[in-house]
């Protein structure tokens, strides 16, 4: 619920400091040269991400590539369609994935993913800091109040907090042992256990694995970073490399947060921010902005909706030939 109302909120606010129509104006004369190279630059990214997915994946037998190819994109299909990244479930359902590792390990794996990602956004936020810390202002230093002022502000909120405390040990009182909270601490250190065990198997690499799934991060970011820098040629849009790496980083940690389908609102706003800061117009951010996520999303869908429809007609057929 949090998540639909941040991408509600952020919808509207880009609404009110900028005219959409103007905006979609700029949209429509954008290059389409340009175009082509950020659309290429992202199936090229996109591809080099399942891959690595695959190269994480452990077990003797390795995944086919054609297979981690469509598993990836039916899952980023339906991640777009559907909200909280319910999409990821494809590929910790998915039965050429059960028939490999567990459910666990299958989450570590995207786990392992995720973890990756945040070192590369953490080296973006790295090169991109002396440019952001140029643009953002030093917070003002105002002087606190004096404590006794606010002492009786402080009341209620002392208060609900006690009252809070009673009627929580009310409640654990009424539940079952097995619901009790040292109950489910138990369990679930029993459950992390577990997890911690799949995750070993997933990071235990040989170099060979581990320079693979290096090789296939760095293309990946850097197709994004340079798709970015590519769709502020495709606007017009005066910038650096050092404004598509603050692109880049943003709308990588507002996707961290489960929000409304394609990220919808949340995305834009992550979108717009570092052009707004960097003085480009209202306009011509929340056009960079659309463009930027349709670019991200439409070819996205389009290839995983193109793989969901080879797996209908092939299942069909594995079918008939475990029949016969």
């Amino acid at each position: 619920m949090l998540g639909l109302l941040l991408a509600g909120l952020s919808l509207y606010s880009l609404g009110k400091i900028a005219d959409p129509q103007a905006a979609l104006a700029l949209v429509s004369g954008a290059r389409w040269p340009a175009l082509a190279l950020a659309v290429l630059l992202l199936v090229a990214s996109l591809a080099a991400k399942s891959f690595r997915w695959r190269s994480l994946l452990p077990g003797g037998e390795p995944l086919d590539r054609t297979e981690a190819y469509r598993i990836f994109h039916v899952s980023m299909l339906m991640n777009n369609v559907l909200p909280f990244r319910l999409g990821d479930g494809v590929r910790i359902l998915s039965p050429s994935i059960r028939q490999r590792v567990t459910a666990g390990q299958a989450v570590m794996v995207l786990v392992a993913e995720r973890l990756v990602d945040v070192v590369v956004l953490a080296g973006l936020a790295v090169i991109a800091a002396p440019w952001v810390g140029r643009l953002l202002p030093l917070p003002s230093a105002e002087p606190l109040e004096d404590a006794a002022e606010n002492a009786a502000s402080a009341v209620p909120f002392v208060a609900g907090l006690v009252l809070s405390i009673a009627v929580g040990y009310v409640v654990v009182r009424a539940l079952p042992s097995r619901y009790r909270p040292a109950s489910l601490v138990v369990r679930a250190l029993g459950r992390f256990a577990s997890l911690w065990a799949d995750a070993v198997t997933v990071v235990r690499v040989d170099r060979a694995k581990g320079a693979r799934m290096l090789a296939w991060t760095a293309l990946a970011w850097v197709g994004t970073v340079w798709l970015h820098y590519v769709l502020l040629e495709a606007l017009g849009i005066r910038g650096d490399v050092s404004v598509a790496v603050a692109v880049t980083l943003s709308t990588n940690l507002s996707m961290a947060i489960p929000t409304a389908p394609a990220h919808i609102g949340v995305f834009h706003a992550a979108a717009a921010a570092p052009l707004l800061a960097s003085g480009a117009s209202s306009d011509s951010a929340l056009a960079y902005a659309v463009l930027v996520h349709a670019v991200n999303t439409v070819p996205a869908m389009l290839i995983g909706l193109a793989c969901l429809l080879a797996t209908s007609r092939l299942i069909p057929r594995r079918r008939r030939a475990l029949a016969s």
